[in-house]
């Protein structure tokens, strides 16, 4: 054990260092998405919100199939093979976008009915299209993932975006109302290619598809599609049972809410993951060291996203004031329920790329579909018996810590990962982020606040609020989780690491 520590270490260091490229670019690109929830949560109507979220919800399964599952295949069997599989793995993925299209174009009427949204139709239409474009895009990001270029990834997925929510802001302001959430599909798959071609070159995708290969390629797909489709029912089948119940616009308050607080796990998760599964697959051939390094992940990523997720539920109340004037109030309780449960799904976000890097493909879809079946279960109960976007938040929430917490222990077991190691070490940080979200947020209510706060007020309680939750946080962390907090600072550029080591009064070396 002690041999295989500096390489794991190292290994630590390689998927820290490639993550905080991602997120130094995230963190700018989550900048432009939430200046567009701004402006389009003042210019768009409730309505509009809950519309667009039965639409991401009806395309569920169609979205799956998109690519059959190109990407993965691709960065799983690593660059040595890339330039042999690239031609017929884009003329498969071809084939299932343009299948996915045709798809969502028939169902786009019987979606509309079903929901009494007319509105559905040329949504669903302008999906499709942005789908049926989007093949070669999605190669160019399978290559800078495969090849490691971390630094070139994070420029290409910030800058889509930054396109996305710029053309959503622009189109808003043209009087577009809800179709303003549809255009931008065709807006960035357009992006993609081009940005594709000017980082990469061109690829040369026309030649023959060699179909002999397919059946064995879409022997690896098909788990993959199984997986991503249990993985959509996951993420955006709570908008559909729920939207069945509930009306637009309490639908629209309740996917406004989950948008703001889903950027915690779209900056760590979903970078995460194009970050990590190369370097496990990289690791296939020294099972021990890369189990190390999921259990290291997972402590430090659930350490940096209940930092962040119980600092947004603490200001959460004058944000949304701050900026919307109080438009969006209902979704206050709704995004602080969703900021105490967001954590759990930074536990999925390491599993499913462990089981991918050692090419546990049918395993990962079995555990992604239980969680699903949990989710559902909680879902509906929501539908049929609560009516407040709050109360949705708290349910579903439930249902997917229960699911991630049930998944990740079976995960860890067929991994030969201790299950107390990996899901266990993400508890400590959830325990003392919620302690110290508990102790601030009571520390607010005795302060008294005007009847009628204004926008300066807000701004002032929302910058002490935050201060005090992240030095209350930092400190207890440095007492209860000295460790833990000295390992995810380790992944920080040098001088900024001395920096923060110093401001939670840990050494500086």
């Amino acid at each position: 054990m002690s041999s295989n520590a500096p390489h794991v270490k190292s290994l630590g260091h390689a998927v820290g260092h490639g993550l905080i490229w991602m997120l130094l670019a995230t963190i700018v690109a989550k900048g432009a998405s939430f200046v567009a929830q701004i402006v389009l949560g003042i210019l768009l109507l409730k309505e509009d919100f809950g519309v667009y979220a039965l639409a991401v919800s009806v395309t569920v399964v169609v979205q799956v199939i998109r690519d059959g599952g190109a990407r993965k295949v691709l960065v799983q069997k690593g660059v040595r093979r890339f330039d042999k599989l690239i031609c017929p793995v884009f003329w498969m993925a071809l084939c299932f976008n343009v299948v996915s299209a045709l798809i969502m174009i028939g169902i786009a009427p019987l979606a509309a009915r079903f929901y009494d949204q007319p509105d559905l139709v040329p949504m669903l239409m302008v999906i499709a299209l942005g789908t049926l474009i989007s093949t070669h895009g999605t190669m160019y990001r399978a290559k800078l993932a495969a090849e490691l270029r971390y630094s070139k990834l994070a420029r290409f997925r910030s800058t889509v975006v930054i396109l996305r929510n710029l053309s959503m802001i622009v189109f808003a302001l043209l009087g577009f109302g809800a179709m303003s959430f549809a255009w931008p599909f065709v807006v960035i798959s357009v992006a993609e290619w081009a940005l594709g071609l000017w980082m990469c070159g061109r690829l040369n995708l026309l030649r023959t598809p060699r179909l002999r290969l397919w059946p064995k390629l879409f022997g690896v797909s098909v788990w993959m599609l199984v997986s991503t489709l249990a993985l959509a029912v996951v993420n955006q089948g709570p908008y559909a049972i729920v939207g069945y119940y509930v009306p637009a616009a309490v639908l629209g308050v309740y996917y406004f809410a989950s948008q703001l607080v889903l950027q915690i796990n779209l900056i760590l998760a979903v970078n995460l993951q194009d970050v990590l599964l190369p370097a496990l697959s990289s690791l296939n051939a020294s099972r021990e060291r890369q189990n190390n390094a999921v259990v290291r992940t997972v402590r430090m990523l659930a350490f940096s996203s209940s930092g962040a997720a119980f600092g947004v539920a603490t200001i959460a109340p004058e944000v949304e004031h701050l900026f919307w004037g109080s438009k969006w109030e209902e979704a206050i309780p709704a995004i602080q329920w969703m900021c105490v449960f967001i954590p759990f799904r930074m536990l999925q976000s390491v599993i499913e790329p462990a089981l991918l890097a050692q090419s546990n493909y049918k395993l990962n879809a079995w555990l992604l579909w239980i969680q699903a079946a949990i989710i559902a279960a909680f879902s509906l109960a929501g539908g049929l018996w609560l009516s407040e976007p709050w109360e949705f938040s708290a349910s579903v929430g439930a249902g997917y810590a229960v699911s991630i917490v049930v998944a990740g222990v079976i995960g860890c077991e067929k991994m030969n990962i201790s299950w107390w190691k990996c899901v266990g070490g993400f508890l400590p940080s959830w325990i003392v982020g919620i302690g110290c979200l508990l102790v601030v947020l009571w520390v607010k209510s005795l302060v008294p606040t005007p009847d009628e706060q204004t926008r300066v007020s807000a701004a002032v309680l929302m910058v002490l609020g935050g201060g005090a939750f992240a030095l209350l946080f930092a400190l207890v962390s440095r007492f209860t989780l000295r460790n833990l907090l000295s390992e995810s600072l380790g992944v920080l550029p040098g001088r900024v690491r001395r920096v923060a080591r110093r401001a939670v009064l840990l050494p500086a070396s």
